[in-house]
């Protein structure tokens, strides 16, 4: 059995020793010069920075994989070979590019040079002679400021030091992307055309005090919300301690929302929902999850637990309040205490038919599976229980349609909608959700 070592809160990763490295190291310069002399082109070697026994674990992987995306940005169309390799010695690429190498190295200096967690990349550039390019200003130490290496010999600062700073940059970097992430799935979301009933770029559906700008203005001032719900879940085991910090946040985001907006509603249930798998995100990356456990199975098994410690005031007279007592339903919060299964369909619906040559956006099949799912509260609020009913038959029966569905049958839906008054917030949320899960998932493929 591998020895282990506490590396975050309540989780052990397995510890290599140095004779594992050292073996590691030799395997990688003849993997480098095999690639060289295949290609005849320069080779860049990317690794990470770790201090201590333990080499690799999802927090690490996910700073691995930000690295391979500014690597793939600088790069572009030069990258002719890329692969990846992933084990308790650590995370490495190798990438080939039709760059010379003083190009290719300046472009790497300039990632770990302006990288909030470019000081733990190393970015080694091989020529095609075998000789690796140095850097002409030497790197700074990541706790004081300096000299790496002058600090590094002299053992200035201790792994648990090194460990904790290490840890810190890599979770602020991690609650960056999930707020970059949540944001962008509500931007997405509005722009979507056309959506029956909701604001899109075609008009306002059934809601005549809201359009684009005003939900992008809101979104903007959700975005650092969803930052410090994420920067939060890194900190806290407790679910139940962590909820009261959410939705403490979750209120001051929503008083964000109604300033930007001189007090229109246009995305409080997605501050909710959205909130709640955003910090599931950042606690299960941050923290490990179950090995065998998917990536979207574990976020919304997380946010399910977060959502079962939800304090209601005895007080509450939101519309989803009300809809839930008039008519029974459960409404966003029973689907996130359920693991949001709406969500998983409705992700699940879009990766089906983005599969398929479609006449409109599969997004669109996405947002139709919403509301054929959903106990829409909105729905309910504006057509009561026979419109929300009607929602939900006619976008089973478009959905039915499968690839034969058009922009005409999505726009008829829309009329009929406006006519009856009808706006399916709920089903937008779910679908803005389902957005944030898919490019999350995306980033970590």
């Amino acid at each position: 059995m591998p020895a282990v070592i506490l590396l975050m809160p309540n989780k052990l990763y397995s510890t290599v020793e140095v004779e594992d490295m050292a073996l590691r190291r030799e395997e990688r310069a003849k993997h480098q010069t095999e690639l060289i002399k295949e290609y005849g082109l320069p080779l860049l070697c990317f690794t990470l920075n770790i201090a201590g026994p333990v080499k690799n674990s999802p927090l690490i992987g996910f700073a691995f994989k930000t690295g391979i995306e500014l690597i793939k940005e600088r790069l572009g169309d030069s990258i002719v070979h890329l692969e990846r390799f992933s084990a308790n010695t650590g995370c490495e690429a190798f990438v080939v590019s039709k760059l010379s190498a003083e190009e290719l190295k300046k472009l790497m200096l300039e990632i770990e040079d302006t990288s909030p967690i470019g000081r733990w990349f190393d970015l080694d550039v091989i020529d095609i002679s075998g000789n690796k390019l140095s850097r002409s200003e030497p790197r700074r130490c990541i706790i004081c400021g300096d000299m790496a290496a002058v600090c590094a010999r002299s053992r200035a600062h201790s792994v648990n030091e090194l460990q904790k700073t290490t840890n810190a940059a890599f979770a602020a970097e991690l609650c960056r992307l999930l707020g970059r992430l949540g944001y962008d799935a509500l931007i997405r979301e509005v722009h979507l055309s056309p959506k029956p009933g909701l604001v899109d770029e075609i008009n306002s559906g059934a809601n005549s005090d809201m359009d684009i700008v005003s939900f992008e203005k809101s979104a903007a001032a959700i975005k650092p919300f969803f930052v410090k719900m994420a920067d939060i879940s890194c900190q806290y085991s407790s679910p139940a301690d962590l909820m009261l910090l959410l939705q403490d946040i979750g209120k001051k985001a929503e008083d964000a929302m109604y300033s930007a907006t001189d007090g229109v509603n246009t995305h409080r249930g997605a501050i909710y929902s959205l909130g709640l798998l955003i910090s599931a995100g950042a606690r299960l990356i941050a923290n490990g999850y179950e090995s065998g456990v998917s990536l979207i199975e574990g976020i919304t098994k997380h946010a399910a637990e977060l959502a079962a410690f939800q304090e209601i005031p005895e007080t509450e007279c939101s519309n989803g309040a009300r809809m839930r007592m008039l008519y029974g339903v459960g409404g966003a919060r029973a689907q996130a205490m359920n693991g949001f299964p709406a969500v998983k369909e409705a992700l699940q619906c879009y990766e089906s038919f983005s599969k398929l040559d479609t006449h409109v956006d599969p997004w669109c099949y996405a947002l139709l599976s919403a509301m054929s799912l959903t106990d829409d509260t909105n729905a309910l609020k504006r057509g009561g229980i026979y419109g929300a009913e009607y929602v939900k038959k006619h976008a089973s029966d478009l959905l039915c349609k499968g690839m034969q569905l058009t922009e005409a049958d999505l726009l008829a839906f829309d009329d009929e909608l406006i006519r009856l008054n009808i706006s399916c917030g709920g089903a937008a949320d779910t679908l803005a959700c389902a957005m944030f899960l898919y490019s999350l998932k995306e980033f970590f493929r």
